[in-house]
């Protein structure tokens, strides 16, 4: 179970998500608790003809308790997050089934801390500076120390400030969805005109 938490920590740490600071300057302050998952992972067969075999794995993922955020009320944090809508969703359907388009989908890994950054956002869209300070989990207080540059952190003295959104906040999928379109219209892709949340890529030769 130290090995998942683990395994989840250091994502926060590739991805930019929080950073240290002094308990005593923070002024929103979430308490967060882990949801453990278990699920079961396919192992490939190593001869021909063997049966497939699968494992038992833990996923750990920690979460903040966001109905203890005060910004929410405060500063009237912006939460939309926009999905395809129906008439968008019949649209490609109608375009996919004479063409026998093959329709995917796939999941993006640690989503929500793939997000713009608050600061980005402040940028972007003139709101107020995002303040979030989360309360580690004291009894795995040892485990966040075996982190780069976290091997003497207090948790009595200390907090972490998170620079992104994470699982539990309001603001989280519409930080997320900030970076999907970014990331969408950089590779070409436009916004339909009946659904802002579906996009599509034109050939330079159609119509």
């Amino acid at each position: 179970m130290d090995a998942a938490k683990l395994t989840e920590l250091i994502k926060w740490i590739e991805l930019k998500t929080f950073r240290r600071m002094i308990r005593k300057e923070a002024t929103n302050i979430l308490d967060g608790r882990w949801v453990l998952t278990w699920k079961q992972k396919y192992i490939t067969a190593t001869s021909l003809g063997a049966k497939p075999t699968f494992e038992w794995i833990i996923k750990a993922r920690l979460t903040a308790r966001g109905f203890k955020d005060l910004q929410i009320d405060e500063n009237k944090v912006a939460t939309y997050s926009g999905t395809a809508n129906r008439v968008s969703q019949r649209i490609v359907n109608s375009q996919a089934a004479p063409t026998k388009t093959v329709l995917f989908s796939f999941d993006i890994g640690t989503a929500f801390l793939r997000g713009v950054t608050f600061q980005d956002m402040a940028k972007r869209t003139g709101t107020p500076l995002r303040s979030v300070q989360s309360d580690f989990p004291p009894k795995d207080v040892h485990i966040l120390r075996k982190l780069p540059g976290m091997a003497d952190f207090n948790h009595v003295l200390e907090v972490l400030e998170f620079l992104k959104s994470m699982w539990g906040l309001n603001d989280a999928p519409r930080l997320f969805g900030m970076t999907r379109d970014d990331s969408l219209t950089k590779a070409g892709l436009k916004n339909l005109i009946s659904g802002a949340s579906t996009m599509i890529k034109v050939d330079g030769n159609y119509p």
